[in-house]
């Protein structure tokens, strides 16, 4: 018979463990295995996580000072009310037989004793950046280009590039640039951008006169600094990379501008908010336009 033994008592009541189940929220995902080949080393490669941590999050107390102990994930494989897996053909362990759910977890800290799992936080789906516009209009029609460097509330370093074009359509006449800070909120991947459109009268402007107001805040300056800082390094060339993350340090600050923006976090396409910055542009122009813009991803920094 396989080699076995329970878990120590201070992981449960033995019956109760017959029928534990890892909580929703701290896994990626349940796995149910379809051939008996799909062991936990084949799990571990294909979710690119240890096989201690899958082990150690479907099975408590089978992890002691860092190492698996056989004969408890044996266990487990046998009185599990949802596994009672077959012997191996040297009857010395146990093998799943396929239609077994294995929690994959979502990111483990510490597997031993005791034993810390902590989920994912809830993701905010912000991005903020930087970048420059360059437009101009002619009278009745016009044109725009810009540039930005962005990088997620969620995960700092990850950084991306777009660029955007738009078309006006309105009253005007000039040119000019700035530099621009950028907001999007309700994406998960940059790539959502790519090719989507959007727009509006003063599209740029719409929220000027709250925005205005919500710059003379001090705590908004250091954000507006640092925005006019990295602009003119995507404006001039320079390789800012992963130093647009810094950006992220102004997180409350971003948040409250979402809010006041009324932007959504959970939308079914990314909403992108750009502020020009008040100083810093070049040029001459005034105009009334409404501007459609399309943007386009570049890649990932």
């Amino acid at each position: 018979m396989a080699l076995e033994r329970p878990p120590a008592t201070k992981w449960g009541k033995h019956e109760d463990l017959k029928k534990f189940r890892p909580a929703n929220d701290i896994t990626v995902k349940f796995h149910t295995v379809t051939d008996k080949m799909q062991g936990f080393i084949w799990l571990s490669q294909n979710y690119h996580v240890t096989t201690n941590q899958i082990i150690g999050l479907n099975f408590p107390g089978a992890i002691e000072n860092g190492r698996v102990i056989p004969e408890v994930v044996n266990w487990y494989l046998h009185n599990h009310v949802e596994f009672n897996c077959p012997e191996t053909f040297d009857k010395k362990n146990r093998v799943f037989k396929g239609g077994e759910k294995i929690a994959i977890p979502a990111r483990v800290l510490n597997i031993e004793d005791p034993i810390v799992i902590v989920a994912p936080s809830k993701n905010t789906n912000i991005w903020v950046g930087a970048g420059y516009k360059i437009g101009m209009t002619a009278v009745v029609a016009g044109n725009e280009t810009g540039k930005i460097v962005c990088t997620s509330l969620d995960e700092p370093l990850n950084v991306f590039s777009a660029t955007s074009t738009g078309t006006r359509l309105g009253l005007g006449l000039g040119a000019s640039g700035s530099p621009m800070i950028v907001v999007i909120t309700s994406m998960k991947d940059p790539q959502e951008l790519n090719g989507m459109m959007d727009g509006g009268w003063g599209y740029n402007l719409a929220l000027g006169p709250k925005l205005s107001s919500l710059f003379k805040a001090a705590k908004f300056r250091p954000l507006l600094s640092a925005a006019e800082r990295y602009a003119d390094m995507i404006k001039n060339g320079g390789k800012v990379g992963k130093a647009v993350s810094k950006l992220a340090e102004y997180n409350s600050q971003i948040v409250d501008i979402v809010k006041m923006a009324g932007m959504e976090t959970d939308a079914d396409k990314p909403q992108v908010l750009t502020i020009e910055s008040p100083v810093g542009g070049f040029g001459a122009e005034i105009s009334v336009v409404h501007t459609v813009t399309t943007w386009h991803f570049m890649n990932l920094m």
